[in-house]
This record gives structure tokens, C-alpha cells and sequence, in this order.
């Protein structure tokens, strides 16, 4: 049986990242567009704004992860699962600064 590979594993992560980097990207949209609503008594197009910023982002580490991923080439099965769960754990203290950035911008709001 063969090991998890560190760069599929670094793979998965960097699709992880860009996972929690859209769901804050949301999350300061909305928060962005609420606040200008308050303040200005009008709604603009500042959520697309913010996901157009955001989205450049997210799209450049999905980019570096789908060419790592090709790099690495595929695993057997087994072995892709426990890469998958070795992935969530490396990349769960970046989303988790991540969203806790972003939950601090919304409760700023």
C-alpha cells in the first residue's frame, strides 16, 4: 500500500483554502452591502464589488491547486481518502483565521 503523496495532500488543501476564502468572501459581501444600506439609505453594487476582489483571490489558489494536482498525477483510492483527511487538517487553521477575520469584519459592521 502506498503513503499519501505531500504534494496531492498540498493539493487538496490549497481547494480547501479556496473553498473558505469564497465563504468569506460571502459572508464580507454581505456584510459590506448591509452597512452601506444603513448608512448611505441606499443598496449598490458594492457586494459585487467586494466578490470581484475577492474572486481574484479564490481563483488564483483554485489555479495553483488544480496545476499542483497535475502534476502530482492521481492516487488509488484508499490512499486519496486519507490524503482528502490529511488536507482538512492542514488547511483548517488558515480557514479557521480566515473566517475568524472575517466574522470580526462582520461584527465590525
Amino acid at each position: 500500500m502506498s503513503s499519501p503523496s505531500a504534494v496531492r495532500v498540498f493539493s487538496k488543501s490549497l481547494h480547501l483554502l479556496a473553498a473558505g476564502w469564497t465563504l468569506c468572501a460571502v459572508l464580507i459581501g454581505m456584510a459590506d452591502v448591509q452597512q452601506r444600506a444603513r448608512r448611505d439609505h441606499i443598496t449598490t453594487d458594492f457586494l459585487v464589488a467586494t466578490l470581484v476582489h475577492w474572486a481574484a483571490g479564490v481563483l488564483l489558489v483554485e489555479t495553483l491547486a488544480i496545476g499542483v494536482a497535475r502534476l502530482a498525477g492521481p492516487a488509488p483510492t484508499p490512499v486519496e481518502r486519507r490524503e482528502w483527511r490529511q488536507a482538512v487538517w492542514w488547511s483548517a487553521v488558515p480557514n479557521l483565521l480566515l473566517l475568524g477575520t472575517a466574522l470580526l469584519l462582520v461584527a465590525g459592521t
